[in-house]
């Protein structure tokens, strides 16, 4: 059914019928690989943080003059609050509407091209995300009152207060429930995935039945490590496969960064970073 589904938008894509829209899922299938392979389970009182981000990097100069997208900035943000696949599918679906609902300051619609969906490989928390909120809106309120007694200004903390939705959309994406994954970002020349392999090589040698997935994007590769079998300093890894970069050639100042990314949001296997298929290395 669902392939059918895809034949049928691809056939509609092809006779112009979505030219306006953005569509971003290139392979239902390799979502469904991460979804049933890779995504981690929900405990209670947890959900997925989802969002877009549009990057200026992926748009020419007279583009970033032209449209005015500004600043790299986290924008649709929301949660997935079961783990069903059909409502996963549905969720992602979502983003795939006209090209005129997304922005940029300047009132151009955001090109595809430069769009990114990302995902929080490890789930929200959502008492705690609610814990940071109301604390962060009752400190507002605390200070508006205060200024409005005095006659100070209330205007500033006022818009904060109006934003409240953005700041809601903030704890979400920073509050984590259970720290499934650890994710080593490799921003490298795509030709030099032998560092990965150099990485991969050491963390088996350091520990055994270690569980990892490779993911594939634009700008380099993530490297999923399942946290509970992994059993020494991961960053030992990191420093010996930045030192093989080194060896091999590879300049530290321009083409490559090996990190602990620690905000834990990767570009969604089967849908397009920029342009470019996301996918998990089989």
């Amino acid at each position: 059914m669902e392939k059918n589904l895809d034949l049928l938008v691809k056939q509609s894509q092809d006779l112009g019928f979505y030219k306006n829209y953005h569509s971003f899922i290139f392979d239902v299938s390799e979502l469904e690989f991460f979804y049933n392979n890779i995504l981690p389970p929900l405990d209670k009182n947890e959900v997925y943080f989802v969002g877009l981000s549009a990057r200026n990097k992926y748009l020419s100069p007279e583009e970033r003059e032209e449209l005015g997208l500004g600043r790299t900035e986290m924008f649709e943000r929301t949660v997935i609050r079961e783990r069903v696949w059909e409502r996963f599918l549905k969720k992602i679906r979502s983003y795939e509407r006209n090209k005129e609902s997304f922005l940029t300051k300047k009132g151009f619609a955001i090109p595809s091209k430069c769009i990114t969906v990302y995902f929080n490989i490890n789930p929200t928390n959502v008492l705690k995300a609610y814990n940071e909120f109301s604390k962060t809106m009752s400190e507002y309120f605390m200070e508006l009152g205060i200024n409005a007694s005095k006659g100070g200004d209330i205007d500033n903390v006022g818009k904060r207060i109006n934003k409240m939705d953005v700041l809601l959309m903030n704890c979400f994406q920073r509050n984590m429930g259970r720290k499934h994954y650890i994710d080593i970002d490799f921003d490298i020349p795509k030709n030099e995935i032998r560092i990965v392999d150099f990485f991969i090589n050491d963390l088996k040698k350091r520990t055994e039945n270690a569980v990892y997935f490779v993911i594939d994007t634009r700008s380099g590769f993530h490297v999923l490590l399942k946290r509970d079998t992994i059993k020494y300093n991961f960053n030992e890894s990191i420093s010996a496969s930045i030192e093989y970069a080194k060896e091999i050639g590879i300049d530290a100042n321009n083409n490559f960064e090996i990190v602990n990314n620690k905000n834990l949001m990767i570009p969604l296997p089967g849908t397009l970073q920029g342009g470019y298929p996301v996918r998990v290395m089989r």
